[in-house]
């Protein structure tokens, strides 16, 4: 586990329209499920942030 943590409010890229969200990495180095813990880690997040369209 590399503990990815949300570090900032989520929000929407004026220029894009695309959802942003800040995170942080517990670690100074990448690993092979990296990309695995941080998609849950957004999903969750999606989950919690209503949508723009709302």
């Amino acid at each position: 586990m590399s503990d990815w943590r949300l570090t900032g409010k989520a929000g929407w890229d004026e220029d894009t329209g695309e959802a942003v969200y800040y995170v942080t990495k517990g670690s100074t180095s990448l690993n092979a499920n990296d990309h695995v813990e941080l998609g849950k880690l957004l999903a969750e997040a999606q989950d919690q942030e209503p949508s723009r369209e709302n």
